[in-house]
């Protein structure tokens, strides 16, 4: 099963190929007998009404002999089809990310209270902000870039530390290393600028500098927003959703997916195959307002529902679109009736479904997926796992203090699209995570293909042959 990613179509649409192959060789078979008896009557060779009917009769009872056999081992195919994972991480082509929702920032606690005191210590700043500046020209708070913003879970770990101030735009630093030989992050040489940070006395008092978490939305290389407009198929022009994808556009991560035109019987047009536009958000402007166009994460609110969103029968996937339930960034998926026989939508009776399950139920409450000390995603060559279960959720954070010194927000999200070839119907969407043991892991999107087993009826559901004697002599 873990390698059902690599089929490039679901395990059953798979199975279902190799019986409409078999199918359309046994119905070939049988025209070229109807073809040579016809022929040999033409050229007065005989009448052969009885081996007409011997081989009409075979054909229609091979016919559905084949489709019963089918049938029994479609049922037990797996209609899940996702991507595999990339050889190679390609930062907005494989994944795409949230950047500095909660990020590794070094403050002193003197700059941290209003006062300008060092009474307190590290642990005490669980919630502050940046209230000054001790003696900018001189101390590191004049030196680098500061957290407008909110600082959380500040942590001391020593008094005097080399920083390794990063050149990638989204991190500020790539490793800091205490004179007490302590190392958060890498151990890798520093490509960017060293900067010496040490804390010093004032009295009785230690004015320490503290390692917190920034959540800073001023910042200018935060990309924080989730885009809640519905990305829709043309279902007045009789089109199905047939692929989809996470993109990031103007630092708003987007869904993203491509239609086609159906055809009967489960089949889609593939002329007709075309990735829909996504309108580009543009963040405080008056057109868009958060809440309605868009969701902006926080300290506080963070949280993403991971759910399985299944159609009932002769139903088909038209859309998918992210909403907020309560304090969570939830899945919607938007169905269409369908017409199995002629592949007719009904879009005048489209609706969306979805899991409005909450972490405060009483009953089988939404359960949080955690990860434990979760480093840089792309740092892992080998195969994901899947860690999460549908009716679950899972909070954006940064990646471990000592591994990445919180540098990251993960986990990531998977941009590969997801478009099953040949192109089918879908009858349901998953949102999951994946990853392996100490990686931040993967926010991927799995789809479900059509069911065509409940339209393969049969007359009898035992094997049966033809009788010959049944069929009367010439």
């Amino acid at each position: 099963r873990s390698n059902y990613c690599n089929l490039q179509q679901s395990p059953q649409q798979l199975v279902n190929g190799l019986y409409l192959l078999l199918a359309l060789t046994e119905a070939r078979g049988y025209a070229m007998l109807e073809f040579a008896w016809m022929m040999l009557r033409v050229y007065n060779e005989g009448n052969f009404t009885v081996e007409q009917e011997v081989s009409k009769k075979l054909y229609l009872q091979y016919s559905e002999d084949i489709m019963r056999e089918a049938r029994s081992v479609l049922v037990q195919e797996s209609r899940e089809f996702m991507r595999c994972d990339p050889r190679t991480h390609v930062q907005g082509e494989t994944y795409v990310q949230i950047t500095e929702l909660l990020q590794g920032y070094i403050e002193n606690e003197v700059d941290m209270n209003s006062g300008g005191s060092c009474s307190q210590n590290c642990g005490y700043y669980q919630h502050a902000k940046a209230e000054g500046c001790y003696m900018p020209q001189s101390q590191y708070c004049g030196k680098h870039r500061r957290c407008q913003g909110t600082i959380h879970d500040c942590q001391f770990y020593d008094a005097d530390a080399w920083v390794c101030l990063s050149r990638n735009p989204y991190r500020r630093y790539d490793f800091i290393q205490y004179e007490s030989k302590l190392r958060l992050g890498p151990n890798t040489e520093c490509e960017g600028s060293e900067m010496k940070v040490d804390s010093w006395w004032r009295f009785f008092f230690h004015c320490s500098y503290c390692l917190c978490l920034c959540d800073d939305d001023k910042s200018a290389t935060t990309d924080r927003y989730i885009s809640l407009i519905p990305a829709l198929s043309d279902v007045n022009n009789n089109k199905v959703v047939t692929g989809i994808q996470v993109i990031k556009l103007r630092g708003v991560i987007h869904l993203q997916v491509q239609h086609g035109q159906t055809l009967p019987q489960g089949h889609v047009n593939t002329s007709t195959l075309q990735w829909v536009q996504v309108e580009p958000l543009t963040i405080n402007s008056a057109v868009y307002t958060e809440g309605t166009h868009y969701k902006k994460l926080s300290y506080e609110e963070r949280s993403i529902d991971l759910d399985r969103l299944l159609a009932p029968d002769d139903h088909v996937v038209t859309g998918v679109r992210f909403r907020m339930l309560g304090s969570h960034v939830n899945f919607e998926v938007q169905i269409t009736p369908v017409n199995y026989t002629t592949g007719e939508l009904n879009p005048t009776k489209s609706y969306w479904i979805s899991n409005d399950n909450t972490p405060a139920m009483a009953r089988n409450p939404r359960k949080e997926v955690l990860i434990t000390s979760p480093d840089d995603p792309t740092k892992f060559p080998g195969l994901s796992k899947i860690y999460s279960a549908p009716d679950s959720f899972i909070r954006f954070g940064p990646t471990d203090r000592a591994l990445d010194v919180a540098q990251l927000t993960v986990p990531f999200f998977d941009a590969q699209p997801v478009s099953p070839s040949p192109s089918s119907w879908w009858s349901g969407v998953e949102l999951f995570h994946k990853g392996q043991p100490g990686s931040g892991g993967f926010l991927a999107l799995k789809i479900i293909t059509y069911d065509v087993t409940p339209h393969m009826e049969t007359q009898d559901e035992r094997p049966k042959t033809v009788d010959v004697s049944e069929i009367p002599a010439n």
